[in-house]
């Protein structure tokens, strides 16, 4: 997105898509603690005592059961674009402000489908490990604060 805003004066992005966007960190922290907690419970039913590294949690979380994960909120391709963008022009890492165009997925032209509702329902991880993922604007923005302009 940074490059195409660095080559082109005018983007199309689509705007009939919803979704979450997540940042890798995020999900991989989540990972580490959620791996640390199932290790834990399964430590507890073997009376054992689990390693001082792992989580003390105290629900019991099966092992088997599936979560899902995802930055809280919703927005369009064309709102993170334009999220993006200007904050990666007020950092300097684009010279000028491309136009953004609000586009329907119908007029890309896009070989693959994609659903135009891909919002995930955190409830259950939310619930099962007492915790409020990051809002998505705020790992965008983390995000563009960790590249150096060019």
């Amino acid at each position: 997105m940074l490059e195409a805003a660095r080559t082109r004066d005018e983007l199309h992005i689509v705007d009939d898509q919803f979704g979450a966007p997540t940042p890798a960190t995020w999900l991989a922290e989540l990972g580490l603690a959620v791996a640390g907690v199932v290790a834990h419970g399964k430590y507890r039913k073997k009376g054992k005592l689990a390693p001082t590294f792992l989580p003390d949690f105290p629900s019991e979380i099966p092992s088997e059961e599936v979560f899902h994960a995802s930055a809280a909120g919703e927005t369009t391709w064309f709102d993170y674009a334009e999220l993006v963008l200007t904050r990666a022009f007020e950092k300097g890492l684009i010279a000028k402000m491309p136009q953004l165009n609000r586009v329907k997925t119908e007029s890309m032209g896009f070989k693959a489908q994609r659903p135009p509702y891909a919002v995930l329902n955190t409830a259950k991880l939310v619930d099962a490990f007492r915790l409020n993922p990051p809002d998505w604007k705020k790992g965008v923005k983390n995000w563009i604060d960790t590249i150096e302009p060019q």
